[in-house]
């Protein structure tokens, strides 16, 4: 859902539901699938698959990444955005 103190800017709601519905247009193994977008009552939100595990900002911020690690983790990424 998007923070209540963000619904308060009307390009800032435009833009989350913009990204979103274009997030939801992609299908890739590392990405998340998004099942709908939209406002219910006031609430913006994203319906999206739940995957369990790290988020890669944990990742990073739990340890030191090897050189391999983030060459590893950057060509996921690359691939992921091609």
């Amino acid at each position: 859902m998007l923070r209540k103190d963000r619904v308060t800017s009307e390009t800032f709601v435009r833009r989350f539901l913009k990204e979103a519905k274009a997030i939801g247009r992609l299908s890739h193994a590392n990405s998340v699938t998004v099942f709908d977008v939209g406002e219910d009552q006031g609430t913006i939100y994203i319906a999206m698959e739940f995957l369990d595990g790290e988020s890669l900002q944990d990742v990073i911020e739990s340890r030191e990444l090897g050189s391999k690690e983030v060459v590893d983790l950057g060509i996921q990424v690359a691939e992921t955005l091609d």
